[in-house]
């Protein structure tokens, strides 16, 4: 694979999806075009790893590598795809995630590049967003506990909340 963009990591993976899962075989197909379509003078994509995540229940979370070649050059990311569930009771607007996650590019938070965004759900659907996969672990309950470790999570919220807050202001 091509270069990977800072802080994105190639996630240990099980084999490209199962030919009998058609969801999987079409997003594979259609994450292909998308990218051929929005990665400028793209000429050949390939999708490798396409797999849901076991995570990330509010919206569907869809992890695999892409490589292209591009005017001669070869380059290639560690991604995932964010689409909205068919049905949900939270209600948030991928626009606004992407938008946001721009936004911190260039500042000292960590957040994932923003890739590409199909808002409308013109290409998967649903609407959603691709952007680079970052190494990391998600889990939901890791500020339960005396684990000293744990404090300092919260320490970091408080710290890149309140840098958030700046660029808001």
């Amino acid at each position: 694979m091509g270069p990977e963009a800072p802080g994105s990591a190639a996630v240990p993976r099980g084999a490209d999806p199962d030919p009998g899962d058609p969801e999987a075989s079409r997003l594979t197909r259609r994450l292909e075009e998308f990218i051929r379509a929005h990665e400028q003078e793209a000429s050949r994509v390939e999708v490798s790893g396409l797999r849901r995540a076991d995570v990330g229940y509010s919206r569907e979370n869809w992890t695999f590598d892409a490589r292209w070649s591009a005017g001669g050059q070869e380059g290639g990311a560690a991604l995932i795809m964010r689409r909205d569930p068919e049905g949900s009771v939270l209600v948030t607007d991928r626009r606004v995630e992407y938008a946001l996650l721009r936004a911190l590019e260039g500042t000292d938070l960590p957040a994932p590049r923003a890739r590409w965004l199909d808002g409308d759900g013109t290409w998967f659907g649903r609407p959603s967003l691709v952007m680079d996969r970052i190494e990391g672990e998600c889990r939901m309950f890791a500020i339960e506990g005396p684990d000293p470790r744990k404090i300092a999570v919260l320490y970091f919220q408080d710290r890149y909340s309140a840098a958030i807050h700046e660029l808001t202001t």
